[in-house]
Protein backbone atom coordinates (compact mmCIF):
# COMPACT_ATOMS: atom_id res chain seq x y z
CA UNK A 1 0.00 0.00 0.00
CA UNK A 2 2.85 2.33 1.40
CA UNK A 3 4.83 2.04 -2.13
CA UNK A 4 1.85 2.49 -4.47
CA UNK A 5 0.68 5.57 -2.62
CA UNK A 6 4.31 6.95 -3.19
CA UNK A 7 3.63 6.02 -6.93
CA UNK A 8 1.00 8.23 -6.79
CA UNK A 9 2.15 10.88 -5.28
CA UNK A 10 5.14 10.83 -7.62
CA UNK A 11 2.78 11.64 -10.53
CA UNK A 12 0.79 14.26 -8.98
CA UNK A 13 0.96 17.61 -8.64
CA UNK A 14 -0.81 20.15 -6.48
CA UNK A 15 -3.61 22.22 -8.54
CA UNK A 16 -1.91 24.99 -10.57
CA UNK A 17 -3.04 27.66 -12.68
CA UNK A 18 0.30 28.14 -14.65
CA UNK A 19 3.44 27.09 -13.18
CA UNK A 20 5.08 23.82 -12.12
CA UNK A 21 5.39 24.15 -8.54
CA UNK A 22 8.23 21.94 -6.20
CA UNK A 23 6.32 19.70 -3.83
CA UNK A 24 7.85 18.91 -0.22
CA UNK A 25 5.61 16.35 1.64
CA UNK A 26 5.88 14.68 5.10
CA UNK A 27 4.09 11.94 4.89
CA UNK A 28 3.10 10.50 7.83
CA UNK A 29 1.13 6.94 8.44
CA UNK A 30 -0.85 6.38 11.67
CA UNK A 31 -2.30 2.92 13.45
CA UNK A 32 -5.19 4.63 14.45
CA UNK A 33 -7.01 7.46 16.86
CA UNK A 34 -7.33 4.02 19.37
CA UNK A 35 -3.94 2.81 19.23
CA UNK A 36 -0.59 3.51 21.35
CA UNK A 37 1.41 6.37 19.91
CA UNK A 38 4.81 5.14 19.13
CA UNK A 39 7.83 7.27 18.39
CA UNK A 40 9.07 7.85 14.59
CA UNK A 41 12.33 7.90 14.53
CA UNK A 42 13.65 7.01 11.29
CA UNK A 43 12.49 9.07 8.81
CA UNK A 44 13.13 7.40 4.92
CA UNK A 45 13.45 10.04 2.07
CA UNK A 46 11.69 9.46 -0.89
CA UNK A 47 12.78 11.33 -4.19
CA UNK A 48 10.08 11.98 -6.75
CA UNK A 49 10.33 12.26 -10.29
CA UNK A 50 10.89 14.81 -11.45
CA UNK A 51 13.56 15.64 -9.36
CA UNK A 52 12.32 18.87 -7.56
CA UNK A 53 9.97 16.83 -6.30
CA UNK A 54 11.15 15.15 -2.45
CA UNK A 55 9.67 14.03 0.66
CA UNK A 56 9.82 12.08 4.09
CA UNK A 57 7.72 8.87 4.72
CA UNK A 58 7.34 8.39 8.66
CA UNK A 59 6.04 5.27 9.94
CA UNK A 60 5.87 4.18 13.29
CA UNK A 61 8.45 2.02 15.19
CA UNK A 62 6.57 -0.58 16.34
CA UNK A 63 2.89 -1.32 17.01
CA UNK A 64 0.01 -2.04 14.95
CA UNK A 65 0.37 -2.01 10.89
CA UNK A 66 -0.31 1.84 9.75
CA UNK A 67 -3.62 2.22 7.27
CA UNK A 68 -4.06 6.40 7.80
CA UNK A 69 -1.71 8.05 6.03
CA UNK A 70 -1.52 12.05 6.80
CA UNK A 71 0.56 14.43 4.40
CA UNK A 72 1.82 18.09 5.53
CA UNK A 73 2.76 19.85 2.68
CA UNK A 74 5.62 23.16 3.30
CA UNK A 75 4.31 26.23 2.21
CA UNK A 76 6.61 26.57 -0.43
CA UNK A 77 4.46 23.91 -2.33
CA UNK A 78 0.71 25.03 -0.74
CA UNK A 79 -0.02 26.38 -4.23
CA UNK A 80 -3.34 27.52 -2.46
CA UNK A 81 -2.04 30.73 -0.81
CA UNK A 82 1.83 31.25 -2.71
CA UNK A 83 1.75 33.92 -5.34
CA UNK A 84 1.62 32.14 -8.76
CA UNK A 85 4.04 32.92 -11.83
CA UNK A 86 0.49 34.47 -13.81
CA UNK A 87 0.05 36.71 -10.58
CA UNK A 88 3.42 38.17 -10.72
CA UNK A 89 3.77 38.02 -14.87
CA UNK A 90 1.14 40.01 -16.67
CA UNK A 91 2.44 37.90 -19.77
CA UNK A 92 0.98 35.15 -18.52
CA UNK A 93 -2.95 34.15 -19.40
CA UNK A 94 -3.03 38.26 -19.85
CA UNK A 95 -6.86 37.80 -21.44
CA UNK A 96 -8.78 36.19 -23.74
CA UNK A 97 -7.46 34.28 -26.98
CA UNK A 98 -10.30 35.29 -29.06
CA UNK A 99 -12.91 38.53 -29.18
CA UNK A 100 -14.86 38.22 -26.03
CA UNK A 101 -17.89 40.28 -24.70
CA UNK A 102 -16.43 43.55 -22.21
CA UNK A 103 -19.07 45.12 -20.39
CA UNK A 104 -18.08 48.77 -20.26
CA UNK A 105 -17.66 51.09 -17.18
CA UNK A 106 -20.64 53.03 -18.71
CA UNK A 107 -22.70 49.71 -19.00
CA UNK A 108 -22.06 49.03 -23.06
CA UNK A 109 -21.19 45.85 -24.30
CA UNK A 110 -18.43 45.47 -26.95
CA UNK A 111 -16.84 42.53 -28.31
CA UNK A 112 -12.60 42.32 -28.41
CA UNK A 113 -9.91 40.83 -27.04
CA UNK A 114 -10.18 41.66 -23.55
CA UNK A 115 -6.89 42.06 -21.36
CA UNK A 116 -6.49 42.07 -17.73
CA UNK A 117 -5.82 45.71 -16.11
CA UNK A 118 -4.21 44.37 -12.83
CA UNK A 119 -1.33 45.68 -11.83
CA UNK A 120 1.49 43.76 -10.62
CA UNK A 121 0.38 40.97 -7.65
CA UNK A 122 2.22 41.44 -4.25
CA UNK A 123 1.11 41.58 -0.39
CA UNK A 124 0.70 37.72 0.29
CA UNK A 125 4.19 37.26 1.38
CA UNK A 126 3.84 37.25 5.24
CA UNK A 127 0.76 35.08 4.74
CA UNK A 128 2.88 32.68 2.79
CA UNK A 129 5.12 32.26 5.34
CA UNK A 130 2.37 31.60 8.01
CA UNK A 131 1.57 28.26 9.09
CA UNK A 132 -1.94 29.44 8.74
CA UNK A 133 -2.33 29.81 5.21
CA UNK A 134 1.04 28.36 4.39
CA UNK A 135 0.65 24.89 4.61
CA UNK A 136 -2.05 22.08 4.24
CA UNK A 137 -2.84 19.09 6.28
CA UNK A 138 -4.42 16.80 4.23
CA UNK A 139 -4.85 12.89 4.42
CA UNK A 140 -4.05 10.86 1.74
CA UNK A 141 -7.14 10.45 0.33
CA UNK A 142 -8.09 14.50 0.19
CA UNK A 143 -5.17 14.70 -1.18
CA UNK A 144 -5.54 12.82 -3.90
CA UNK A 145 -9.16 12.84 -4.16
CA UNK A 146 -9.19 16.89 -4.19
CA UNK A 147 -6.49 18.73 -3.94
CA UNK A 148 -4.19 17.22 -6.50
CA UNK A 149 -3.94 16.80 -10.39
CA UNK A 150 -1.92 14.99 -12.80
CA UNK A 151 -0.18 16.11 -15.06
CA UNK A 152 2.98 16.27 -17.36
CA UNK A 153 3.38 20.25 -17.83
CA UNK A 154 1.07 22.44 -15.74
CA UNK A 155 0.44 24.69 -18.65
CA UNK A 156 -0.43 22.65 -21.40
CA UNK A 157 -0.66 19.28 -20.34
CA UNK A 158 -3.05 18.56 -17.91
CA UNK A 159 -5.50 15.78 -17.16
CA UNK A 160 -8.43 17.73 -15.59
CA UNK A 161 -10.33 15.03 -14.86
CA UNK A 162 -7.68 13.00 -12.60
CA UNK A 163 -9.14 15.54 -9.77
CA UNK A 164 -12.56 15.31 -8.21
CA UNK A 165 -12.11 19.16 -7.92
CA UNK A 166 -11.70 20.36 -11.67
CA UNK A 167 -14.38 22.75 -12.86
CA UNK A 168 -12.77 22.18 -16.69
CA UNK A 169 -13.91 18.34 -15.99
CA UNK A 170 -17.17 19.11 -14.27
CA UNK A 171 -18.39 21.73 -17.09
CA UNK A 172 -18.33 19.10 -19.49
CA UNK A 173 -21.13 17.45 -18.44
CA UNK A 174 -23.24 21.05 -17.64
CA UNK A 175 -25.89 21.31 -20.91
CA UNK A 176 -28.02 23.63 -18.43
CA UNK A 177 -28.34 27.19 -19.31
CA UNK A 178 -24.93 28.71 -18.10
CA UNK A 179 -23.47 32.53 -17.27
CA UNK A 180 -19.54 32.96 -17.05
CA UNK A 181 -18.61 36.59 -15.76
CA UNK A 182 -14.81 37.35 -15.75
CA UNK A 183 -13.17 40.33 -13.66
CA UNK A 184 -11.33 42.55 -15.30
CA UNK A 185 -9.12 43.88 -13.18
CA UNK A 186 -7.94 40.08 -11.78
CA UNK A 187 -6.10 36.92 -13.19
CA UNK A 188 -8.68 34.60 -13.91
CA UNK A 189 -10.08 36.01 -17.27
CA UNK A 190 -8.47 33.35 -19.88
CA UNK A 191 -9.44 30.57 -17.18
CA UNK A 192 -12.52 31.94 -17.35
CA UNK A 193 -12.54 31.56 -20.99
CA UNK A 194 -11.62 28.25 -21.78
CA UNK A 195 -14.43 27.22 -18.89
CA UNK A 196 -17.15 28.98 -21.43
CA UNK A 197 -15.01 26.98 -23.96
CA UNK A 198 -15.04 23.18 -22.71
CA UNK A 199 -19.14 23.91 -21.44
CA UNK A 200 -21.50 21.87 -23.23
CA UNK A 201 -24.54 24.17 -22.39
CA UNK A 202 -26.06 24.92 -25.96
CA UNK A 203 -27.62 28.19 -24.20
CA UNK A 204 -23.81 29.45 -22.50
CA UNK A 205 -22.92 33.27 -21.83
CA UNK A 206 -19.49 35.00 -21.45
CA UNK A 207 -18.81 38.47 -20.30
CA UNK A 208 -15.85 40.02 -18.77
CA UNK A 209 -16.59 43.14 -16.30
CA UNK A 210 -14.60 46.12 -16.70
CA UNK A 211 -12.35 47.64 -14.23
CA UNK A 212 -13.51 44.73 -11.08
CA UNK A 213 -11.59 42.76 -8.92
CA UNK A 214 -12.03 39.44 -7.66
CA UNK A 215 -14.70 40.76 -5.31
CA UNK A 216 -16.69 42.36 -8.28
CA UNK A 217 -15.50 45.91 -6.37
CA UNK A 218 -13.84 48.22 -8.76
CA UNK A 219 -9.49 48.19 -9.01
CA UNK A 220 -8.73 51.80 -8.26
CA UNK A 221 -5.07 50.66 -8.24
CA UNK A 222 -6.02 50.22 -11.67
CA UNK A 223 -7.74 53.71 -12.70
CA UNK A 224 -5.92 55.93 -14.82
CA UNK A 225 -8.26 58.71 -13.39
CA UNK A 226 -10.14 58.58 -10.06
CA UNK A 227 -13.39 56.47 -10.91
CA UNK A 228 -12.86 54.80 -13.92
CA UNK A 229 -14.30 51.57 -12.69
CA UNK A 230 -17.23 52.88 -10.37
CA UNK A 231 -19.33 51.21 -11.44
CA UNK A 232 -18.22 47.38 -11.46
CA UNK A 233 -20.70 46.32 -9.09
CA UNK A 234 -24.30 47.77 -10.43
CA UNK A 235 -22.62 46.71 -13.74
CA UNK A 236 -22.54 43.34 -12.71
CA UNK A 237 -25.39 42.88 -10.72
CA UNK A 238 -27.78 44.46 -13.37
CA UNK A 239 -26.18 42.00 -16.49
CA UNK A 240 -26.71 39.38 -14.01
CA UNK A 241 -30.25 40.48 -13.72
CA UNK A 242 -30.97 40.80 -17.10
CA UNK A 243 -29.17 37.32 -18.35
CA UNK A 244 -31.68 35.28 -15.51
CA UNK A 245 -35.12 37.17 -16.17
CA UNK A 246 -34.66 36.33 -20.22
CA UNK A 247 -34.34 32.84 -19.05
CA UNK A 248 -36.50 32.08 -16.05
Amino acid sequence: MIRRLLEILGSRRVASDGTMKPIALAIVFSAGATSAVFAQSNPLYIQFTPAAVKGALYKPDGGQAPHVAVLLIHRTSNFLSHIATAELDPSIHHGTARPRKLLKDDGTVVTQIVGSVRPIGRGSEAQNASFMSGTRLLTARSFLSANAIRAHDSMDDIDWCSSNNSTRCALGVVTIPLLITAMGAHYFIRDNEIHYEVAASADKDFVVIEGATHGIRPCAACESAPGQYSNSVRNFFDYVQRWINARF
